[in-house]
């Protein structure tokens, strides 16, 4: 328009902004798209948005993962990532990713959270995020009977093995359970209980692993592990622990035996042990005489992978029905390494 017209617009119109309640209605029926357009475009708009997450309509997650930022201060923030599923007009799905930086504190993590519907993720990932209370808020985001297929955790620390715990046991359906730090003091190992998941029934593969001077692990776990979850596959263990270590060695073998149920499961089932450089030989003894006394073996052999690796590949006749097969596969894992 020319400068005529433009002054006639600007003296003859007059603009009132909407009001809340309006504006609420519009966002409210927005997608996750639309108001994070909505955020930027003022500072009125991301405060309104922000203030009233509770009325905005929900995004469907399926995947999120937590990492810690970073940042050059001391101060603790970490960022989140949420994969998700958008619908157009027409009813087309599409995958969309959102992202935030630099969150600072639970209130605004939680805050955040709750833009999205996490009931049933197929996947969440936890990074670097030891100690600084993100199992906390996981804890009170999420409510009994919530679902997540694959857990992985890069790192427990002590501070949260408390909250950890009271966050997995809300889950289920969980199929894959991953920490691959879990570290600890001395002291704290003998004060605070040790890990424990009673409500996990769905369980088929669980990799655990502790650090140096760390006890957390131990039979009482692992036994419970297997009995609440019958379909477990695989599991792999890494402990300098070399007690624990050699009695689930033993126990894996004769686990039949051991349980009070005479129910028979004949899936192929794999052990890991792992980081065992420093006692391998005696894990290998204590191998070779558990594999002497076990009944029904019908074959086994012994492979040395070209890491040297050793790998025990055992066939055993079921010993409730003493009619199928199982097989047995166990490997010893010089040191933490990818098989």
């Amino acid at each position: 328009m020319d400068a005529s017209t433009e002054a006639r617009y600007d003296t003859g119109s007059k603009f009132y902004d909407l009001p809340n309640d309006v504006l609420l209605c519009v966002f409210s029926k927005s997608n996750l798209k639309d108001l994070l357009n909505f955020k930027k475009a003022c500072r009125k708009f991301y405060k309104l948005i922000d203030d009233n997450y509770i009325r905005m309509s929900k995004t469907v997650a399926f995947e999120m993962s937590i990492t810690r930022s970073p940042l050059d201060d001391d101060k603790i923030s970490f960022d989140l990532d949420v994969c998700y599923v958008s619908h157009n007009k027409n009813n087309r799905s599409s995958n969309g990713k959102y992202f935030k930086r630099g969150i600072k504190g639970e209130e605004e993590f939680s805050k955040t959270l709750k833009i999205f519907v996490t009931k049933s993720l197929y996947r969440l990932v936890v990074r670097n995020c030891d100690n600084i209370n993100v199992f906390n808020v996981l804890h009170k985001h999420y409510q009994q009977e919530s679902s997540i297929e694959i857990l992985y955790i890069d790192k427990l620390g002590e501070n949260d093995i408390q909250p950890f715990q009271q966050f997995v046991n809300q889950l289920e359906n969980v199929k894959m359970l991953e920490v691959l730090q879990i570290f600890s003091s001395i002291e704290a190992c003998k004060t605070k209980p040790s890990l424990i998941f009673p409500s996990l029934t769905s369980l088929e593969c669980v990799n655990l692993t502790e650090c140096q001077e760390t006890n957390f692990l131990n039979h009482k776990l692992i036994v419970e592990l297997f009995e609440n979850n019958p379909n477990i596959r695989d599991l792999r263990l890494s402990s300098k622990n070399i007690h624990f270590m050699e009695s689930v060695l033993v126990w894996f073998f004769f686990r039949q035996q051991l349980t009070t149920s005479r129910t028979c499961n004949h899936n192929k089932i794999s052990l890991c042990l792992d980081n065992i450089s420093t006692y391998k030989e005696k894990l290998i003894r204590t191998l070779d005489t558990t594999i002497r006394y076990l009944r029904g073996i019908l074959g086994y052999e012994i492979l040395t992978t070209f890491k040297g690796h050793t790998k025990y590949e055992i066939v055993k006749k079921c010993f409730h029905c003493n009619e199928k097969s199982i097989d047995i596969h166990v490997t010893l894992i010089n040191s933490t390494t990818k098989l």
